[in-house]
């Protein structure tokens, strides 16, 4: 298991008075590459500043190795482990390769041993695939062996990270071919390597994540099979994917869905469900008006495994599905949160009972469970849903106290999972009414996350107040769907009032 080498939360940096960096983030495990990538002024250097020592940061946390640290200089973030290069090379182009080694000699070192050291620099330089003679002059190299060179100088000083800022894109299509294998020899020593720049199609292929960055944050975090163009640009814009891209959006704004998620069809239950059919589109909240109760808990109890149709289908992500548990539901990629459910364990902090449900679900995937990145998950979390109310440090007596704080962490478990859809039954039925807009934020945060969601309940004003489409469901059928709007709240006021009377 590999461990965390980075973590930069909350980063507030500001130049000049200028904010730069607002709330930004970065995660870094050994022998891992990442990318970040983000329009010109993004934030992407001034990021990576602060752990290099040329931007230090304004405010927020940075680990090294989990352990705390602030980096206020270049020659800090050296000590560190950690290496910048740009396309201004730092070697001193007049002298040899292995005089440049010799520049910055290892702390504790009295004497220069000549034999050694030119075998170590040899060393080096091949396993970077250098094969010029360490007595070439700097001045005579390619931009490519140049770049090389520094690498293979920062691993001799015992370099963990890596930083290439806007390199990569000035190689030729050869250079580019042959750095994939150096990159791979250099994980194999566990250490960490970060790609920045604005082309999508170099860093594709490198990165085993990439971050997105827009106005000085971190606005996506996506694996390998998340990079889309589309997706990317459109994050990097703040815009809606264009035309052809499959994968979810990151706005919270209505548009024409077209990748159906979840469909039910014709679905019967225990006399409860007739015939009932609906579809659940990517990046969609959908709201399910449950004039009758139990039509909702037929609903959620097909979805977590403590039913089976009678008749009909339930496909999810375009592949029939019949769930036997709710944890299978989970691995499926299916999370759940009701307000009869939403409970803590006061034996454990915040952070433990947000990790709760990723913890099981990682444990069953592989038997390894990588905690570093779950507890970097879970301050995620905690910082988008409850440090801005609460404050990081929760006591015992706030987590018996507060019903809204209880509610913010058990819907962090529900998102701990990265579910493609999370279920929410009456979400906010026993919250005071003062606090709802401030639940209702968090819903609709959900679609950001480039989740889908599916709302049960009976409460229209909470329906209205956060979905895009709300269906409602009378007799265990779907006999009328509406589009959030005023006139559709009036129509959906009176469709209410008729449907009452036959209950």
């Amino acid at each position: 298991m590999n461990r965390e080498l980075l973590r930069m939360e909350h980063i507030i940096t500001t130049i000049s008075s200028q904010r730069i960096l607002n709330q930004a983030r970065l995660n870094l495990f050994e022998g891992e590459v990442i990318g970040i990538v983000g329009m010109n002024n993004a934030g992407k250097t001034t990021l990576v500043g602060g752990i290099c020592g040329s931007y230090p940061i304004t405010s927020g946390s940075i680990y090294l190795s989990e352990e705390r640290m602030h980096i206020d200089s270049i020659e800090a973030g050296r000590k560190a482990g950690v290496y910048y290069f740009s396309i201004n090379s730092s070697l001193i182009s007049d002298v040899t390769i292995w005089e440049n080694f010799l520049v910055g000699t290892k702390s504790g070192y009295h004497f220069i041993d000549k034999k050694l050291s030119k075998t170590k620099c040899r060393e080096m330089l091949d396993l970077l695939g250098i094969t010029v003679s360490i007595n070439e002059k700097i001045s005579y190299l390619s931009l490519k062996d140049k770049i090389l060179v520094e690498m293979a100088r920062a691993v001799y000083y015992e370099a963990k990270i890596l930083i290439l800022d806007d390199i990569i894109t000035s190689f030729s299509a050869t250079a580019l071919e042959e750095m994939k294998p150096i990159f791979q020899r250099l994980c194999l020593l566990n250490i960490g390597i970060i790609l920045i720049d604005n082309s999508i199609r170099h860093l594709k292929q490198y990165c085993h994540r990439l971050f997105v960055m827009r106005e000085g944050k971190t606005v996506a975090v996506l694996r390998e099979e998340d990079m889309d163009d589309n997706f990317i640009i459109s994050l990097m814009l703040g815009t809606k994917p264009s035309k052809g891209s499959n994968f979810r959006l990151m706005k919270t704004e209505t548009w024409n869905q077209t990748t159906t998620l979840l469909e039910m069809k014709e679905v019967c239950y225990k006399g409860v469900l007739k015939k009932l059919s609906f579809e659940i589109y990517q990046g969609e909240i959908l709201g399910i008006l449950n004039v009758g109760k139990h039509s909702g808990t037929a609903i959620r109890d097909l979805l977590q495994g403590d039913g089976v149709p009678d008749s009909g289908s339930i496909c999810f992500k375009g592949q029939p599905i019949q769930l036997s548990s709710i944890k299978e539901a989970i691995r499926a990629g299916i999370s759940f949160f009701h307000h009869e459910k939403a409970t803590t364990v006061p034996s454990l902090t915040v952070e433990e009972n947000i990790m709760l449900p990723a913890l099981k679900l990682n444990s069953r995937r592989s038997g390894i469970v990588n905690h570093a990145e779950l507890k970097y998950k879970a301050r995620e979390l905690i910082s988008q849903y409850i440090v801005s109310s609460q404050g990081f440090f929760i006591s015992e007596y706030q987590l018996r106290q507060s019903r809204i704080l209880r509610w913010k962490i058990s819907f962090c478990q529900g998102l701990s999972t990265d579910p493609d859809l999370i279920v929410l039954s009456d979400p906010t039925r026993l919250i005071d009414v003062t606090a709802k807009p401030l639940l209702y934020k968090d819903i609709l945060s959900i679609k950001e996350r480039g989740h889908a969601a599916l709302i049960i309940s009976s409460d229209d004003k909470e329906l209205f107040a956060v979905c895009d489409r709300i269906i409602v469901v009378n007799q265990g059928r779907a006999e009328h769907v509406l589009h959030s709007g005023q006139d559709s709240y009036e129509q959906l006021l009176y469709l209410y009032s008729q449907h009452l009377k036959d209950i």
